[in-house]
């Protein structure tokens, strides 16, 4: 099995998903004490999921050439219901009202959505000849909407560029990024990333590199031209992210081949954690950096063989329930 894995991307997977277990826990404080949090904040959403969604395209081209649309709906539609009922009852749980409304992603459960929207569109769009110029478009025309629109499909359209980069360069392996001179050049770039982060952290509003709100609900000054070029950016962090991922299998590998766990499974106990905050004191510098860190132990134990025996009914459909799809989309299996 492991001679089929792609090991670079399963740590590139590995590593981005870590980063949006500690961004949760970072953005869970960053609104108290101590300000350094904000700007590892603004570092991690800069790109991790950006650069996340690119890697979700790479590895959907298979199942979008073959026109999968019953593992499409097996694999990302029945788990996020899976996620917004267990959400829901988190809420309630922890005695926040909300309205049903699965067209309305609850916390990060709007990763799910938004995949399957895009594998979707792709599959019926994909003889567009210039489908990832349009989304380009599309998505600065949205952004630059008064108001958001409805649910998950600003998200969705937002983030649809980066999906179809990762969809229309499948077939290039990058090599390059493992040469020792853009692996070095790759730490320069991210350390830059971060110094600029440092220092213009104050002028970056964090509403912006969500992804999650147009034009109209950001408050900011020339915020078209830090959007564009937060999203151009953002396809430079793609190569430079490679270029810092070691490519053989390491102890962490198996975090981003079972990263679907991970990403679902944190929000849960991340959401909890956010509702019990203000009782726990936040100016203790070191207490924060345990919180941070045990962002990266939670990703190795959620991705953990017992965790994904215990939940794999939720994530790893049974073959049955694709079979009956796969009749109803007259596919073959």
């Amino acid at each position: 099995m492991d001679n089929n894995r792609d090991f670079w991307f399963d740590n590139a997977k590995a590593i981005l998903i870590t980063l949006v277990v500690i961004g949760h826990l970072a953005t869970s404080v960053m609104t108290f004490e101590p300000e350094w949090v904000e700007v590892v904040g603004k570092f991690i959403y800069f790109f991790h999921m950006p650069v996340f969604m690119m890697i979700s395209g790479r590895f959907s081209a298979g199942r979008i050439h073959r026109g999968e649309y019953a593992k499409t709906f097996s694999y990302l539609l029945l788990p996020y219901f899976y996620m917004y009922i267990g959400m829901i009852f988190t809420y309630y749980a922890l005695g926040i009202h909300v309205n049903f409304d699965p067209l309305v992603p609850k916390f990060g459960c709007w990763y799910f959505l938004a995949l399957f929207f895009h594998i979707i569109a792709t599959i019926l769009l994909k003889k567009f000849r210039f489908l990832f110029i349009g989304s380009v478009l599309l998505s600065i025309i949205v952004f630059l909407l008064p108001y958001t629109l409805y649910g998950v499909f600003f998200r969705a359209i937002m983030f649809y560029p980066f999906f179809l980069f990762g969809y229309y360069t499948s077939s290039y392996s990058f090599s390059f990024c493992k040469r020792a001179w853009f692996r070095f050049l790759s730490i320069l770039f991210f350390i830059t990333l971060f110094w600029i982060i440092f220092k213009k952290e104050s002028h970056i509003p964090l509403d912006l590199l969500y992804l999650a709100d147009s034009i109209g609900q950001i408050e900011g000054t020339r915020l078209l031209e830090k959007q564009i070029l937060h999203i151009l950016v953002c396809f430079l962090c793609f190569f430079a992210f490679l270029g810092i991922c070691p490519a053989q299998k390491t102890f962490f590998t198996y975090i981003g081949t079972h990263s679907v766990y991970v990403y679902a499974l944190h929000l849960f106990p991340v959401q909890i954690l956010r509702n019990i905050w203000p009782a726990i004191p936040t100016e203790n510098t070191f207490g924060v950096c345990l919180l941070l860190l045990g962002g990266v132990l939670l990703s190795f134990l959620l991705a953990s063989p017992p965790v994904r025996y215990l939940f794999h009914f939720f994530f790893e459909p049974n073959k049955r329930v694709i079979e009956k799809l796969q009749k109803l989309f007259h596919e073959h299996p």
